[in-house]
């Protein structure tokens, strides 16, 4: 295996892992904006649904990012030491 098919292979897996763990941020962070829309009534005066809609997606794009960088590197620290990648 040369570098290329190994940085593909680092890339496929930090996305595949990345898109997992957004998901699973997606939920958890709709489930708790939408459980203090209806709970805590500052949160209902004061946050509109752009506002709610954006702390979503904050928490699952942020996810996203650094579950993918920190794979991509951790993919690319095992390769590093591997003969087979050396060529």
């Amino acid at each position: 295996m040369g570098h290329k098919e190994a940085q593909a292979e680092c890339i496929r897996e930090g996305t595949i892992y990345a898109v997992k763990a957004s998901g699973v941020a997606a939920v958890i962070s709709t489930i708790a904006t939408l459980g203090a829309v209806r709970y805590v009534p500052w949160v209902t005066k004061n946050i509109n649904y752009t506002g709610r809609a954006l702390i979503i997606s904050a928490a699952t794009l942020g996810t996203f990012i650094i579950t993918s960088e920190q794979t991509i590197l951790e993919c690319g620290r095992r390769h590093y030491d591997d003969p087979a990648v050396k060529s």
